[in-house]
């Protein structure tokens, strides 16, 4: 039924009851996990129209790095093994859209605040 499923983290603990959640279709269903966390680019801030703030070589590198290694963090802590982690830098709602219909993503789970 579902061959790739897409867990958005933004390492909170709704998304990792999320991610649990997920990590146990992927395995019902045999299907590929992805574990994606959208980092907000530094350079794009709200205030950014009335600020100059200089761009650090290697920032955006440096911060999709350690949000992989917490993604791979996390899962080695899960037990977790065979997901593909990623980082991108963007908006979270339109990042998230994107990664999952460049990787025909059948399914996407996410956490929840409580919002009912």
């Amino acid at each position: 039924m579902f061959t790739r499923i897409l867990v958005p983290i933004d390492f909170s603990d709704p998304s990792d009851a999320a991610l649990e959640y997920a990590a146990s279709v992927a395995a019902r269903f045999n299907a590929a996990l992805h574990v994606l966390h959208v980092v907000d680019d530094p350079y794009r801030a709200a205030y950014a129209a009335e600020v100059f703030v200089p761009e650090v070589e290697g920032l955006r590198e440096e911060l999709m790095a350690d949000a992989v290694g917490k993604l791979n963090d996390k899962l080695r802590v899960l037990g977790v093994t065979g997901a593909m982690t990623a980082a991108v830098i963007g908006t979270p709602s339109m990042s998230i859209v994107e990664y999952a219909g460049g990787h025909g993503v059948d399914l996407i789970v996410m956490g929840t605040h409580g919002r009912g």
